[in-house]
């Protein structure tokens, strides 16, 4: 993202900042393996279970025995308190991790496919190209773990014909659905170049809390901001706004 950029032209015109998540939103992966994670979310970030303590929490929720499942190594970082633990993900598809995933809303984490995984790009797609030949700053925000991002910011090259911009901050992987912070360090960066140009930000996500988040966190910023949720039963389809408090209808 340009520091000098905008959507229109200089001289008082509005610049439009539009940011997208990723997954379900720009594009899905259909042939996907979807890792489920139990746990707990703190001030760090989510901290998985055990593989003990993940059996006994799937057992605890009534799900169906059985579930294929791998074990991953958790707390790899120096000083991390789980580090050398082992924890157990629970496999699932695309449609099953669709349909599972309104039934896990807290004391869980959702680990998307990785790079050799087929993708399939969404309408908004098209939409973040569009906003790339108009000149508008966009950048990418996932709630992917951090390690993923140089692999989002190369399918995005590949994607967009490499006008997707050549800086990788603009594909940030963050870890979590609250990403009212980064959104937010996204348009104070915008603004610390420009500070005498109007602005609006147009978010796009699926997911209700990180549009909850990014409103929280964007709004004492003084900057119009539209936000634009995707269905989580009809992949890639807008949902209708209603009511004056901005709610979606699911």
């Amino acid at each position: 993202m340009d520091k000098g950029q905008t959507s229109t032209s200089t001289g008082g015109r509005m610049t439009t900042i539009r940011v997208y998540d990723f997954d379900e939103t720009l594009a899905y992966c259909p042939a996907g393996i979807y890792r489920l994670y139990f746990g707990e979310w703190g001030p760090g970030g989510f901290v998985p279970y055990d593989a003990r303590g993940s059996d006994r929490e799937y057992r605890r929720r009534g799900l169906k025995p059985g579930r294929k499942s791998s074990n991953r190594m958790i707390g790899d970082e120096p000083g991390n308190e789980s580090e050398g633990r082992v924890s157990r993900a629970f496999e699932y598809s695309f449609e099953e991790y669709r349909e599972a995933r309104g039934s896990f809303a807290a004391g869980v984490r959702w680990e998307f496919p990785g790079h050799a995984v087929a993708l399939f790009c969404l309408p908004a797609m098209d939409d973040l190209v569009q906003a790339l030949d108009r000149g508008d700053p966009v950048a990418v925000v996932s709630s992917r773990e951090p390690e993923q991002a140089q692999h989002l910011w190369r399918v995005l090259l590949e994607v967009t014909d490499h006008r997707f911009p050549v800086q990788k901050r603009d594909v940030q992987c963050i870890g979590t659905p609250d990403k009212g912070p980064a959104v937010a360090g996204i348009v104070r960066w915008f603004l610390r170049g420009n500070p005498d140009q109007p602005v609006r930000l147009v978010f796009h996500d699926d997911n209700p809390r990180a549009i909850e988040s990014v409103r929280r966190h964007v709004g004492w910023l003084g900057v119009d901001c539209e936000c634009i949720k995707y269905s989580r039963t009809n992949t890639g389809q807008i949902e209708p706004q209603t009511g004056e408090g901005g709610q979606w209808a699911h």
